[in-house]
């Protein structure tokens, strides 16, 4: 249990940062938007910067999100389905989140090796080195990995899922 409880920390560490990229996120727009309309004087790096935080936010947060079931799930028939057999359907499904997670992983490093053995950069104004957003990606599914295994460890020991209905 002790990968399961690293990678729970992990995961919350990672989410809560990311969290705070948000608020960095906004904080550079409205710099932007300030800048622009204020002063005349728009900046050359804020949207790119954004972006790239944006990524990283995206990818990195992934582990997090799979760790507080928050991802949009479809219940309509799992529900009805005895705790037996949604107990199946939860290690089916982070079986596929986890081989998807490895694929991307395992490609998204060669995208990265290639970008920064080739020296790429973005067609910007800050031309920033494309392995900065790139490697966002193989980070984000080796955590996502990492949450996956330590949710299947965990598997077996838990009650099955459950799921309310919810009003639309």
């Amino acid at each position: 249990m002790l990968l399961a409880e690293l990678a729970d920390r992990l995961s919350v560490f990672i989410g809560r940062l990311t969290g705070w990229l948000f608020f960095v996120i906004g904080v550079t727009l409205t710099y932007d938007v300030v800048a622009r309309f204020v002063f005349h004087s728009p900046t050359s790096w804020a949207a790119d910067v954004s972006t790239i935080m944006q990524i990283w936010v995206v990818f990195a947060g992934m582990a997090y999100v799979l760790k507080e079931r928050s991802l949009i799930r479809i219940t309509a028939f799992i529900r009805m389905a005895s705790p037996f057999w949604r107990k199946v359907a939860e290690a089916f499904s982070l079986l596929v989140i986890g081989f998807f997670a490895a694929i991307m992983l395992l490609e998204s490093i060669n995208i990265v090796v290639e970008s920064i053995e080739q020296g790429r950069r973005a067609a910007t104004m800050i031309e920033t080195p494309t392995w900065i957003p790139e490697i966002a990606i193989p980070i984000g599914f080796g955590l996502l990995l990492l949450q996956v295994l330590a949710d299947l460890v965990r598997l077996p020991g838990r009650p099955a899922p459950e799921f309310e209905e919810e009003e639309v």
